[in-house]
């Protein structure tokens, strides 16, 4: 039978606290310090398993401080078809765009496919940042 590996426990006891609501969005996780003597672990190991939470969404990190519980992002029911910007402005939020590029070019044989152009066909690329409340959706 295959171990659990250690960053994974402790991963996986990290998110229960989270989720049970005993480590509460905007809280600070325990130091490196007080993880690696809780677990006896080494710091690669406690670094591993806070990598871990940080990629499924669980916490912020920045540099110099303790990784923090992020806050939940709001859900919401699309029980119609509306432009974000249009949610974004429903919700009582400002929303901006950052345009990052644009310009013609041939299309893929998959963009061919799909958009039932002919393999050569040129098409328009827009690319852009939305903005709302200082976060960054693309």
């Amino acid at each position: 039978m295959k171990k659990t590996p250690k960053y994974a426990q402790i991963e996986a006891e990290l998110i229960a606290q989270i989720e049970s609501g005993q480590l509460a969005p905007g809280a600070e996780l325990p130091s490196e310090s007080d993880l690696i003597e809780c677990y006896g672990v080494s710091r690669v190991t406690v670094r591993r398993a806070i990598d871990e939470l940080y990629h499924q969404g669980y916490v912020e990190k920045m540099q110099g401080k303790r990784a923090c519980v992020k806050e939940k992002v709001k859900l919401q029911e699309l029980t119609s078809i509306s432009s974000y910007t249009e949610e974004i402005i429903r919700q009582g939020m400002t929303p901006s765009r950052k345009l990052l590029s644009f310009g013609l070019r041939v299309c893929t044989k998959e963009e061919a496919e799909q958009l039932g152009l002919k393999k050569a066909d040129p098409v328009f690329l827009w690319s852009e940042f939305i903005l709302r409340t200082d976060r960054h959706y693309v």
